[in-house]
């Protein structure tokens, strides 16, 4: 039977609307139903914060993906104090400002505040929609009033705040590289995001990146994966890798000073520290490289509440250039107990490196 040009171009018409319709609500279903660790972190620390209940830890540690490493078990297990790790991956001071607002409007007791960040995450090419700002703060953090707010300081805000709630956008879609965390086996499986989700609750934020994570006792030395590692600088170039990123801004120095100004109305105390870098870059420019740009930033904060070393680990703690592993984040954390909780002098206990003010 022939078509007749109306019928065939109702058909031709159908077909594609319908083949759209699969093709956007297939990818609909990736975003929202294939496992990612990125995803599951922000959203479960959303919802701890947002549903900060009364026997949760007093005392919080608010920093980036490097910061997951600290485990509040631990530390209390070594300190006996009660921390909740509220760090996620590529946060910013402007995370760590609405977070800290959004808990103190709960509970009036907290008591302390670890805060740290990274130079990376406070550039001007975070602040775009396809920047750790908008894929992740704004996509899976931020309330609409916020996104207002923020407007003001950084224009976009509210259109790509909309782009990564309306399905027409680019920007909507989240680009999961299925091979990225060597998961594939659980990107299928649903009940690894509440697994996860579950583990982070009972560890009070900690979490570990990398190939085996958390899932082992031991995660291998990121240098036995130099095969996969092959993008520039990896594993041990020590002067590219820290710099690769644009110019550091003034928004992170704005929310500094607003968390300043927030924690000393309500008379919490605070201090701001390092996360640790590996042995191939505490030589010639990699302590600046990484920090460079953090000085003026940080002139936001009392001096003496920003402790200036930098922890050194050896190479064979961390599984990437950023990240330790479990051998790193066990000695991080009794580092963290000593220097940062006690106040103990590092010298002759752990290698560091002096921040260049």
């Amino acid at each position: 039977m022939t078509l007749s040009p109306k019928a065939y171009f109702l058909t031709v018409l159908c077909l594609f609307m319908a083949a759209m319709i699969i093709f956007w609500g297939g990818k609909l279903v990736i975003m929202h139903y294939l496992y990612d660790e990125e995803r599951v972190v922000w959203q479960t620390k959303t919802k701890i914060i947002n549903d900060y209940k009364s026997d949760y830890p007093d005392e919080l540690v608010l920093g980036t993906s490097m910061a997951l490493a600290i485990n509040p078990p631990v530390i209390e297990s070594l300190s006996g104090k009660r921390v909740m790790n509220l760090s996620a991956g590529s946060a910013q001071m402007a995370y760590h400002y609405y977070a800290l607002k959004r808990i103190l409007s709960q509970r009036k007791d907290i008591k302390k505040v670890y805060l740290t960040t990274a130079r990376l995450n406070e550039d001007d090419i975070c602040y775009t929609p396809g920047g750790s700002f908008g894929e992740r703060m704004l996509r899976w953090f931020t309330t609409a009033q916020e996104a207002k707010e923020m407007e003001t300081l950084i224009p976009g805000t509210i259109e790509m705040y909309k782009d990564t709630r309306f399905m027409g956008s680019k920007y909507f879609y989240r680009d999961i590289n299925l091979l990225r965390d060597f998961h594939l086996r659980d990107y299928f499986k649903e009940s690894a995001h509440h697994i996860m989700a579950r583990t982070l609750r009972a560890n009070k934020g900690y979490f570990l990146f990398g190939p085996y994570g958390t899932e082992v006792e031991d995660s291998v030395p990121y240098y036995s994966f130099e095969n996969i590692l092959t993008n520039e600088g990896f594993p041990f170039d020590t002067n590219t890798r820290w710099s690769i990123h644009g110019e550091t801004n003034d928004i992170g120095r704005f929310y500094a000073s607003k968390i300043v100004a927030l924690l000393e109305a309500h008379g919490i105390d605070y201090e701001f520290f390092f996360g640790p870098i590996p042995q191939a870059r505490a030589t010639n420019e990699a302590p600046r490289l990484a920090m460079d740009g953090l000085e003026i930033m940080l002139s936001e904060f009392s001096k003496d509440k920003v402790n200036d070393k930098i922890l050194v680990l050896p190479d064979a703690f961390f599984w990437d250039t950023y990240h330790v592993n479990t051998f790193g984040s066990k000695v991080f954390n009794e580092y963290f107990v000593d220097y940062i909780i006690n106040d103990q002098d590092p010298e002759g206990t752990y290698e560091t490196v002096d921040f260049a003010w």
